[in-house]
């Protein structure tokens, strides 16, 4: 890149469980390392830039990366990292691109799968003030949790919950801005506890109970009576006119879980967007980049989905150009 002025990729690829994602930390790493200023004693010293880039991975696998049955820390999502390094060999800043998060996880998993780490975190390591801001209720209370404690060998989700919160904090994320993307987290798996009843003598759906929607509501700061009003009674445009539509308990339940795996995906492409805000030094001139790919890890089925492998080789050869 260097002698010949020419950009340089890397690929990493394989399937689920076959170390990418580990060893996109150790190209990383590497790189920090040899792109660093020596200090007086000889060693590398890293400068803030480096440190907040190795500080990436943590806080996206957090939010993107689950247990699966083939890899306890699987990367549900692709991601390519550019690293733009002045004329000098430095680092001169860096970008995160990430596309197809599965976010179809949010509200059920495969047995012995989990959801994101991210729930199981804030669930079993957050303290009692979060806890009491968050209204966080026992881990299998709830139905988004599909099989509630799925525990991994060998980790402690109270020192990995610290780490996300020390990767955010080195990253220059604001306390406020911690706490209320903990909120929508908290938010998502409240709304798989929300019952819908159908109305006697009618297919229009109810609430009975509305005690999860005021949890909700007061983690997202919206109106109670809006909010159920939009879920149940939705305002539409029918020719020039707006009329409420009646929904049925089915039609409430799909809004739900498509609000909810909506929600996740805004809040995962926040963070990825706080991380760049990070990253970017645009006062650094970077003349040349090292870019490196860490697609989703597949898996062998016994039925293959071909559109899905044609999208990824598409991904693939769009983001290597």
């Amino acid at each position: 890149m260097l002698h010949d002025k020419e950009d340089q990729a890397i690929l990493c690829t394989g399937e689920s469980g076959a170390g990418k994602t580990e060893n996109t930390k150790k190209v990383i790493q590497y790189l920090a390392a040899v792109a660093s200023h020596k200090s007086s004693t000889g060693r590398a010293a890293h400068g803030e830039l480096e440190k907040q880039l190795l500080q990436c991975n943590p806080l996206l696998e957090a939010f993107g990366n689950a247990k699966t049955v083939k890899n306890d820390n699987s990367s549900r999502f692709g991601k390519f990292i550019r690293i733009n390094f002045d004329s000098s060999g430095f680092i001169a800043g860096a970008n995160i691109e990430t596309y197809l998060l599965e976010k179809a996880r949010v509200i059920r998993q495969a047995p012995e799968e989990r959801t994101f780490h991210i729930f199981y975190q804030m669930l079993q390591g957050a303290g009692l003030d979060y806890r009491n801001e968050l209204l966080l209720d026992n881990i299998n209370n709830y139905k988004f949790l599909s099989f509630g404690d799925v525990s991994i060998n060998g980790q402690s989700e109270q020192d990995e919950f610290n780490d996300t919160l020390s990767a955010m904090s080195t990253l220059n994320i604001p306390d406020e801005d911690v706490r209320s993307c903990l909120r929508v987290v908290s938010a998502v798996l409240h709304f798989g506890n929300m019952e819908f009843k159908k109305e006697r003598g009618s297919d229009q759906a109810t609430m009975p109970n509305n005690t999860v929607a005021q949890k909700v509501c007061q983690l997202l700061k919206l109106d109670l009576n809006n909010f159920t009003r939009a879920l149940l009674r939705p305002r539409i445009k029918v020719g020039r006119e707006f009329v409420n539509k009646a929904q049925t308990k089915d039609e409430c339940d799909f809004v739900v879980e498509a609000l909810s795996k909506a929600l996740y995906e805004k809040l995962f492409q926040w963070v990825v967007s706080r991380v760049n805000k990070s990253l970017d030094r645009t006062t650094r001139q970077g003349s040349s980049f090292l870019g490196i790919l860490d697609i989703a890890g597949f898996e062998i089925f016994e039925v293959i989905l071909i559109n899905s492998i044609y999208i990824l080789k598409f991904n693939e050869q769009k983001k290597i150009k």
